[in-house]
């Protein structure tokens, strides 16, 4: 089955307002349209919702979800105009149904989610990002805190890079307190002997130094 940038859109635009296709908890329909497009590559930008909950149900094991339920049904009478998958005849009619529908259940105790990606500009280009992005995802666990595996290297200016990186927070974690540890990051800095007049004389060090020059928050949605 071929999958337009328009479905993606679509999907975008229910995870925008919604933490699963059919509300606030996982259904059937979740399971079905993960694998529908679990061979495609899906993009961090310009489909961060999407994106996060395609990671998120990466780490559940097929048993898993196999056993979610199926969606409520609704009247769909007030939905005939909304097509998900216009060219494909073969997704199932009830995720039409229920797609831009969000369940709330009053006695729902879990906390808010967001999705959160981070611009990590480095000090200078020596830096290794590939192993920030490691050292992130290793170091800087909590609870409340999910990383998205994937990142992004895109670039800034003079051949320097940064890097992007998403998680998903509960709102009892501050992004300011995840900021100030990636900005905590040292390690071995190469850097140039200078002369009298401040010019570099090709000749290198090593020395332990800050990594990062900034964190900044690129894109913040509550689910």
């Amino acid at each position: 089955m071929n999958i337009s940038s328009s479905d993606y859109n679509k999907l975008e635009d229910i995870l925008h307002s919604n933490l699963y296709l059919c509300g606030g908890t996982p259904t059937k329909t979740d399971a079905k349209i993960f694998r529908e497009i679990a061979d495609y590559c899906i993009e961090l930008y310009p489909y961060p919702n999407l994106y996060g909950w395609y990671c998120f149900l990466r780490n559940f094991s097929d048993e898993i979800l196999n056993s979610w339920p199926e969606p409520t049904v609704y009247n769909t009478s007030e939905y005939e105009e909304f097509d998900l998958f216009a060219n494909h005849p073969n997704i199932e009619k009830e995720f039409l149904d229920q797609a831009h529908n969000k369940v709330e259940d009053p006695t729902d105790n879990e906390p808010e989610r967001s999705q959160v990606v981070f611009d990590i500009k480095p000090v200078d280009i020596t830096v290794d990002l590939d192993r920030i992005a490691r050292l992130i995802l290793l170091d800087i666990q909590l609870d409340g805190l999910k990383w998205i595996e994937n990142y992004n290297l895109k670039p800034v200016a003079y051949k320097i890079n940064m890097l992007q990186m998403g998680c998903i927070i509960e709102d009892t974690i501050d992004t300011d307190f995840i900021a100030e540890k990636i900005m905590g990051i040292t390690g071995q800095l190469q850097c140039e002997w200078e002369d009298e007049n401040g010019e570099g004389i090709g000749i290198f060090y090593y020395t332990e130094s800050p990594l990062i020059q900034s964190v900044d928050i690129s894109s913040f949605q509550k689910f």
